[in-house]
């Protein structure tokens, strides 16, 4: 195998890679429209960081309960301009909560949401 070859096999699996797991965040995000929700409490820092070509992810840790059994969720959400990133950010610490959906099989896994 040339290192062209090899090249080309690696693109191509980090490209089969890429778009399976935008697959996988597009079908969880459907699923979880039918999911429980429950409340998730802020628990730390909501940070804004760059997350490259112009973009913001904001990120928040949270805990919620299922039953008398307590979870911990990470909240990451992509905007366009830090100043929108900003305002989410300050949204989130004003709320000082957000809303989770969980899988009712398994509650450890969830969608938390603004």
């Amino acid at each position: 195998m040339t290192l062209l070859q090899l090249l080309t096999v690696v693109f191509a699996l980090l490209v089969v890679y890429t778009v399976w797991g935008y697959a996988r965040a597009i079908h969880t995000r459907r699923a979880a429209r039918d999911w429980p929700a429950t409340e998730g409490v802020i628990t730390g820092d909501v940070r804004v960081r760059s997350a490259g070509d112009g973009d913001y992810q904001v990120a928040a840790e949270c805990r919620y309960f299922v039953g008398t059994t307590q979870y911990t969720a990470k909240f990451r959400e992509i905007q366009n301009s830090r100043d929108d990133a900003e305002r989410v950010a300050d949204e989130i610490r004003l709320a000082g909560k957000l809303h989770v959906r969980y899988r009712p099989e398994d509650p450890s896994h969830c969608l938390p949401q603004r």
